[in-house]
């Protein structure tokens, strides 16, 4: 996959590539049944997706 905005900023916002070290920060986003309501792919365990 191509990051396409990777490097790039605006006023508030610095485009990266997500590391490992984000996992805290997105797991409770990934525990919210509501963030992937419309996704179709099969759905893996909160901790297994936030990797």
């Amino acid at each position: 996959m191509k990051y396409i905005l990777k490097g790039q900023q605006t006023q508030r916002l610095i485009f990266r590539k997500i590391q490992q070290s984000d996992y805290d920060q997105w797991l409770p986003f990934f525990q919210d049944p509501m963030t992937s309501i419309h996704w179709v792919e099969e759905r893996q365990t909160p901790e297994h997706a936030c990797q």
